[in-house]
């Protein structure tokens, strides 16, 4: 079950980046990550209605663990809403994937008491280079759709968003194991506008310029709907890692750079080479893997 939500959960998770994309290269980002997480606020408040009593008493005591990680989180955000304007869709999820792989186990591990197989640890490591393969021939390095695309700002921008994802996601799965996930769904998402809108206007307080790029209701509705696909990502994986080791379920969540191939060419002229369609195959080839080596 944690594999069908974790492929769920890069499924929606492609979606709305994908969607997105248009949003950041637009706009000021740090509005869009804002508008987004607000929209966010809306979009999950249906959980409200699936939450019992008990699961609000275990929750409560865990409530200030998942503003730490909106806080944190907040970063990435806004990071990737940057990174998104300086490199080609799945490129820029390549880099990001690769290293939340790479620092999701190891946090799992250390602080989590994750444990990982051999056999694991190697489909892992095959994984992580077939995501950069995959990306490396994701566009090429020239203009696309009429856009020009900075790849060393992007690439240094997506390693240190990376760092952060990971931090965040540990925080969750803490959250998530000790408490409830739906409720650390909808906190984790609220925090994260809190922590944006505070950054919004402490540019104000700051004296550098507007805190939020004005924009109409409609823009704002539209938003809205392009991240519409976000709340049933951030509840499956909530749940995939209360049952996996959170190096897996990122590996696994790591698919989504594939979708997005299929997202950028549709929506953003991306090319889609052979070698690419090699790749996916042995992508899924490792998850079957991975899901067979769980008692190694």
């Amino acid at each position: 079950m944690a594999y069908l939500l974790a492929l769920l959960a890069a499924f929606c998770f492609s979606a709305q980046g994908a969607f997105m994309v248009s949003f950041y290269r637009k706009m000021d980002p740090s509005s869009a990550a804002t508008y987004r997480a607000v929209t966010l606020i809306f979009l999950t408040s249906p959980i409200f209605l699936f939450v019992s009593k008990q699961e609000w008493e275990i929750f409560l005591p865990n409530l200030w663990i998942l503003f730490v990680a909106g806080i944190v989180a907040s970063g990435s955000a806004i990071l990737t809403a940057y990174i998104n304007r300086f490199l080609p869709v799945a490129i820029a999820s390549t880099y990001t994937t690769v290293i939340n792989i790479i620092f999701s186990t190891l946090i799992g591990i250390q602080f989590l008491s994750d444990k990982l197989s051999l056999v694991q640890g190697m489909v892992l490591l095959v994984l992580m280079v077939l995501f950069l393969d995959l990306g490396r021939h994701a566009a090429n390095k020239k203009v696309v759709s009429g856009h020009q695309y900075n790849y060393t700002l992007g690439i240094s921008l997506a390693v240190v968003d990376s760092l952060i994802a990971a931090s965040a996601f540990a925080i969750l799965t803490h959250a998530s194991r000790e408490s409830s996930p739906l409720l650390t769904a909808y906190f984790w998402e609220l925090a994260i506008a809190l922590a944006l809108a505070a950054a919004a206007l402490s540019r104000v307080a700051l004296g550098r310029g507007q805190s939020l790029q004005k924009i109409p209701i409609k823009e704002f509705l539209k938003i809205g709907l392009a991240a519409s696909p976000t709340p049933i990502a951030i509840v499956a994986i909530t749940y995939a890692v209360t049952m996996e080791s959170l190096g897996i379920v990122m590996a696994i969540s790591g698919t989504s750079m594939v979708f997005l191939i299929f997202w950028g060419k549709w929506l953003y002229n991306e090319h889609l080479h052979r070698r690419q369609i090699i790749s996916i195959l042995l992508i899924f080839g490792c998850l079957v893997l991975l899901k067979l080596s769980e008692s190694s």
